[in-house]
């Protein structure tokens, strides 16, 4: 149960939650993150040994700026850097290929409806642009090819000046 919470409010932290900046104000924060498998799940729910090592770092910088009181744009701009490297004694032993660049890059739009007495309703609009090269020939791709949409509401409460809040979307 504390891991959920825990993983809750860190997605609610990177999304900013429903809350839009002050006109002419804004955030800006850089991330890393990295993730490493050689393993995967078949389509049978078991656990299938790679003949490779994979490694995704992403150094991710993330924008907000308030456009006027109650609307806001954000933007989150991944760098990846992929590579797979063969295991020793297997088919793919030797194999070497890195590849890194600009990952898929979202922008969203969000919308305060309602901001009274430390509770906050806002609405968003989420564009996913498939910057990310997704060529196939080496098998690495930093993106999914896709435009996305997504529209989402989120609530919040504020317990100011306790330094504690909880969202939703």
């Amino acid at each position: 149960l504390i891991l959920f919470v825990c993983f809750v409010c860190l997605v609610s932290i990177a999304h900013a939650g429903p809350w839009t900046r002050s006109a002419g104000t804004g955030f800006m924060q850089l991330g890393f993150s990295s993730i490493g498998y050689n393993k995967v799940y078949n389509d049978r729910s078991e656990k299938a040994n790679l003949p490779v090592d994979v490694r995704d770092n992403v150094l991710q910088l993330f924008a907000d700026y308030g456009i006027a009181e109650q609307l806001s744009v954000s933007a989150t701009i991944p760098v990846k850097f992929l590579s797979v490297e063969g295991k020793t004694g297997t088919v793919a032993a030797g194999l070497l290929r890195n590849k890194s660049g600009i990952g898929d890059i979202d922008i969203a739009v969000k919308y305060n409806l309602h901001d009274a007495e430390g509770f906050v309703l806002s609405a968003e609009a989420l564009f996913g642009l498939p910057t990310g090269s997704t060529s196939n020939d080496d098998g690495l791709r930093l993106g999914d090819g896709e435009f996305n949409v997504t529209a989402r509401a989120l609530a919040g409460k504020s317990f100011y000046p306790v330094p504690f809040y909880i969202s939703a979307d």
